[in-house]
């Protein structure tokens, strides 16, 4: 008899005590079992439920959610220019600038939220007499499309707004953040001070150096000792520069460690912004002389000698190159044109020209009777030398003189005909001209990067949220639950899908497959018509 037998048989003879069960407990092991997942579930749910309710979010600033339908309205107005502008926003290949548009947008969003919640806090708000006459140079400059107020206002009641007093609730709308913005950044603007001084310093610098590089490097936790060798190692290969003991082209090729640049000699690009980690290598190019060589320069990645072969300075932007005043008319060609009409078009431009060139008609005639643009033939442009393209650019700056009329000359798919009406000669920038505009240019950038270092500042204090939960919980699912789920699916078709049957039978051009041994041992398919056999007769077997 076995033991639990025996145990069992003793309690029945009343030797051993049965034993007690308690009911109490096991009911609330029960109660525990039933309730802790239905618990879960029910969790779960309204989680589900409550996420589900937010998936218009697209992010959240303290609280304040920025929401899908808000993104989807302002990049509706985006895909409107799009489609004025010949592109379909909708189409496959728009969908990666789509996108950036959205990404703008949600981020404009949020800087707006960040300004708002700031103003907020701190009592901040915009400037009442500043808005009251932004509102009504907005106003005034949409009554100048009417010939009468009486217009203006008839205009108004057929839309949404009725009147003008919601216009202008509506355009107060749309100012008041840029100017809580300015509201906001106000102290730190009103820091901002460019002197003249400054200015033509800046006017006088390089704006980019192209130079030659020898590295000698460290690593970020390198020792001092290892530092202090990569430090005498540069300074050996300066004096080597020096005596003239090894070339600089010499010394990238066998000293350098700059992986980068060591394949192009050593040839770097040097520009404010162009090595945030080594701002030091184009402070010390701006100084140096065309093929002067540094000292060692140290740097986050090391040590390194540069030598300047070009710069460029600012002063160059504000250059005017040679001008012309010129009137144009255009013969347009379609891009979907063919030969025989592209070969039409020219001969009507070439011959338009000619009646031009010979003064039997007037420019402005032919420009209001044949020209896509009629306009551009009746008022003076400016145009640029090396504006326009080199066949167009040699008429206009070399061969024609004022009054005179080019030939039909090629732009894309079109022929334009250009009159030059004068000449300008190119016009060196000289900074007491230009202090003015060089002082506004430079206070606008420090306003920027104010602007860009508050808004960093504050998403780091704030700490913005992008998503919903319920994009999160999908996210979730599709890199957990949802691969296991799929992978069970195609295993379950593995095995229950009949595989598809191989057709071996005759194609509809009567053809037949014959499967014949291929040279390599494997199989052959080649297709045989059997009305190529059908009528020819037996063939004899020669001996």
């Amino acid at each position: 008899m076995g033991r639990e037998s025996k145990i069992k048989q003793l309690r029945r003879q009343g030797v051993l005590e049965p034993v007690k069960l308690d009911k109490k407990r096991i009911s609330t092991l029960k109660k525990i079992f039933i309730w802790i997942p239905a618990l879960i579930i029910v969790v779960c749910f309204i989680f589900g439920i409550w996420a589900y309710s937010a998936k218009n979010i697209e992010a959240t600033v303290k609280g304040q959610k920025i929401t899908s339908s808000a993104v989807d309205l302002m990049l509706e107005n985006v895909k409107a220019n799009m489609r004025q502008q010949g592109m379909d926003p909708d189409s496959e290949e728009q969908a990666g600038t789509i996108k950036q548009y959205r990404d703008d947008i949600v981020n404009m969003l949020i800087e707006q939220k960040l300004f708002e919640s700031y103003a907020k806090a701190n009592n901040i708000s915009p400037n009442k007499e500043e808005l009251d006459k932004k509102v009504q140079e907005e106003i005034d400059n949409i009554k100048k499309q009417y010939k009468t107020e009486q217009e203006f206002i008839a205009a108004i009641e057929k839309t949404e707004l009725k009147n003008i007093d919601n216009l202008r609730k509506e355009i107060e709308k749309s100012i008041t953040p840029q100017l809580l913005e300015e509201a906001v950044l106000k102290p730190l603007y009103d820091k901002i001070k460019v002197t003249e001084q400054d200015a033509e310093i800046y006017f006088n610098s390089p704006a980019q150096v192209q130079a030659k590089r020898i590295l000698v490097a460290f690593a970020e936790n390198a020792t001092e000792e290892v530092k202090a060798a990569a430090e005498k190692k540069a300074n050996d290969t300066k004096n080597q520069l020096i005596k003239k003991e090894i070339t600089f082209e010499k010394a990238v090729e066998t000293i350098s460690e700059d992986v980068a640049t060591k394949p192009n000699q050593g040839s770097i690009t040097l520009f404010e912004g162009a090595l945030p980690d080594e701002p030091e290598l184009f402070e010390a190019a701006k100084k140096l002389n065309i093929n002067e060589i540094s000292s060692v320069i140290k740097t986050k990645r090391g040590f390194s000698i540069i030598t300047v072969s070009a710069k460029s300075f600012i002063k160059e932007k504000y250059n005017i190159p040679e001008s012309a005043q010129v009137k144009k008319i255009i013969i347009a060609v379609a891009e979907t044109a063919t030969d025989e009409e592209k070969a039409t078009l020219k001969t009507k431009a070439e011959v338009l020209a000619k009646t031009l060139q010979s003064g039997k008609e007037k420019f402005e005639v032919i420009a209001d009777q044949y020209s896509e643009t009629p306009e551009s033939g009746k008022t003076p442009q400016t145009v640029y030398k090396n504006q326009l393209p080199a066949e167009i650019d040699s008429a206009i700056f070399g061969s024609l003189k004022p009054g005179q009329v080019s030939g039909a000359l090629l732009n894309g798919t079109n022929y334009e005909i250009y009159q030059l009406i004068s000449k300008s000669p190119a016009v060196p920038a000289v900074f007491k001209n230009l202090k003015d505009k060089v002082i506004e240019e430079m206070i606008s950038t420090a306003k920027t990067k104010a602007r860009a270092d508050w808004i960093q500042e504050q998403k780091d204090i704030v700490k913005p949220s992008f998503g919903n939960p319920w994009n999160r919980l999908v996210s979730l699912y599709d890199t957990t639950l949802g691969a296991f789920f799929e992978d069970i699916g195609s295993l379950i078709k593995q095995y229950t899908v009949e595989p598809k049957a191989e057709t071996t039978g005759t194609p509809a051009d009567g053809t037949q497959q014959v499967t014949i041994p291929g040279m390599n041992g494997e199989s052959v398919d080649i297709p045989i018509n059997p009305e190529d056999f059908s009528q020819q007769p037996p063939q004899e077997n020669n001996p």
